[in-house]
């Protein structure tokens, strides 16, 4: 049912340019009406929404007060997503505009943990918009914002490594703790949950949750990477053995990273080439990291060949080049 509303929508969008004004004027009243009766709809039915308000601004055509209906009705989360999507594509008066920002800032606070991520994504397009166009009117603006994000990159190391610092130390905690049953009955250190907190949040990438992806797959190489090198020479001359019967902390962490890494693999195609190319770069520079890594690239070949076919002529021809290195 989706799949043929879908099909229905991409053969509108390119028409609604066609539709008479006053066809296009009643089909937006419709659709805020629908948004203040509190009313499901398509979700991409919000593109032609934004479409339709687009052409009507071009021609001049009285909008009447669609957008008050709209910005003044209580939104579902579902609709909160789609709207915000909508505005991140309509072209608004500054005055307009400015309500909009004012919406989408209070509509935070009504959603659910699930809805929040996806909601908070679309709305950066429309902030985006907002800070360019200050931009434009003072440039003072401008070179404070460029202090900020570069203060601001400086923050999101700090984030990481108290991540990976914390993961890892839980890990060694834990095991720690389960050497010790008495003290374990005593403490709430668990690594376990800590990794279902972790997966949860990989399997909600594929559900509207698109900026954690980046995040994850950096959290992970950091984890492999900081994990692997603790005990071991600064540089491999050989390449050890993974120990799969070994299960420290420190493996933990490793199957850790490598388990979301997979996982991101397998739900997003766009990072397979970057995940790939990390995994060639370790072994090139002789990394450290360079066994779980190897296990790593095995398994995404064994899981997933049809997604690895496309770069094994790359992966192939990396160990070509790599004397004493054996083929998974």
């Amino acid at each position: 049912k989706n799949k043929a509303a879908g099909n229905l929508i991409n053969l509108l969008l390119p028409e609604i340019e066609t539709f008479p004004a006053e066809i296009l004027g009643e089909l937006a009243l419709r659709m805020a009406q629908q948004v203040q009766d509190q009313q499901p709809l398509q979700p991409r039915m919000f593109e032609v929404f934004s479409k339709m308000w687009n052409v009507l601004t071009t021609l001049e055509h009285p909008v009447y007060d669609i957008l008050e209906r709209v910005i003044n009705a209580k939104w579902k989360d579902h609709t909160a997503i789609g709207l915000a999507s909508a505005f991140n594509e309509m072209e608004l008066k500054p005055s307009d505009f400015d309500k909009v920002i004012r919406r989408l800032t209070a509509q935070i606070k009504e959603l659910g943990i699930d809805e929040t991520p996806p909601y908070i994504y679309q709305m950066e397009g429309t902030v985006m918009l907002h800070v360019s166009f200050a931009i434009k009117q003072d440039q003072e603006l401008g070179t404070e914002l460029l202090k900020y994000l570069k203060s601001e990159k400086s923050v999101l190391s700090e984030i990481f490594d108290l991540l990976r610092n914390n993961i890892i130390s839980i890990c060694k905690d834990s095991h720690k703790l389960r050497k010790c049953a008495w003290i374990a009955a005593y403490s709430d250190v668990n690594a376990d949950v800590i990794e279902r907190v972790i997966k949860i949040i990989a399997e909600q990438s594929a559900q509207g949750w698109d900026q954690v992806i980046q995040p994850l797959i950096q959290l992970s190489m950091h984890l492999i990477d900081m994990a692997s090198s603790q005990g071991l020479p600064a540089r491999a001359e050989t390449i050890p053995k993974v120990n799969k019967q070994k299960q420290g902390p420190m493996e933990k962490v490793m199957s850790l990273g490598k388990s979301i890494l997979i996982r991101m693999f397998e739900l997003h195609d766009f990072v397979r080439l970057e995940i790939l190319d990390q995994i060639t770069s370790r072994i090139v520079t002789r990394s450290t990291s360079i066994p779980p890594f190897l296990e790593l690239l095995e398994t995404l070949i064994e899981q997933c060949p049809y997604a690895v076919e496309p770069y094994l002529a790359n992966v192939c021809r990396m160990y070509m080049h790599q004397n004493g290195y054996p083929i998974c």
